[in-house]
């Protein structure tokens, strides 16, 4: 994995951390870097960035392996481990999900992104222990993985795990906001357009998600 830190890192400050997962194709954690251009607005929020090589969802063991990279980079580098991220693109959205979903890694926010998690998938997945911040983003244009059954059956599994309101707001991005969680928690739907292999760009917005939940 590669590890990015802000130009003012700090040994004595804990800071916030981003783990991002890759999606299947990527040879090099600095592709991941380079195609989801995460590193410049994270950084300059304050955020150490790890980005993880591209790793399988399908096998559990090997994904509980994969989630001890959190605790490698805070025995190096000074991090606040009340606030753990993660996103990642298609396999590396997937990943994430379950990293959040089974409480691998103790994440304070999540933002799937393309992630091949279905309708079955999180039917078949009992919630996590305690409410989760969500952030779900796929896209309509998605071939592979395409909404409901991707990205907005998870979103509503989310909620409903997280006791959320029924009702729902819709933000000037389109992102669609279930609120009244439980633990003043918030899960958002954003659907996008463009094809499966693109990075939808929400970088903004998702740290703007990320800055407001601690665990």
């Amino acid at each position: 994995s590669n590890v990015r830190t802000p130009a003012t890192y700090d040994a004595t400050k804990a800071l916030p951390h981003l783990v991002v997962f890759s999606p299947a194709g990527v040879k090099e954690p600095s592709q991941t870097e380079q195609f989801t251009q995460l590193t410049p607005s994270a950084t300059k929020r304050g955020y150490v960035v790890t980005y993880v090589n591209h790793f399988a969802p399908n096998d559990i063991n090997v994904l509980k392996d994969v989630a001890k990279v959190a605790t490698q980079v805070a025995s190096k580098w000074c991090i606040d481990e009340k606030r753990l991220y993660v996103t990642g693109h298609s396999d590396g959205g997937s990943v994430a999900s379950i990293m959040a979903a089974y409480e691998f890694m103790p994440v304070a926010a999540v933002a799937p992104s393309a992630a091949g998690i279905n309708k079955q998938f999180v039917d078949g997945t009992k919630c996590p222990s305690h409410a989760t911040p969500v952030m779900v983003i796929q896209s309509k244009g998605d071939t592979l993985f395409p909404p409901p059954d991707f990205g907005q059956a998870p979103a509503t599994w989310w909620g409903d795990c997280a006791k959320c309101a029924a009702m729902t707001t819709v933000q000037t991005n389109g992102c669609v906001v279930r609120g009244g969680c439980s633990d003043g928690v918030e899960v958002q739907y954003c659907e996008t357009t463009g094809a499966h292999g693109k990075w939808y760009g929400l970088n903004e917005d998702m740290l703007d998600f990320f800055d407001r939940f601690a665990l």
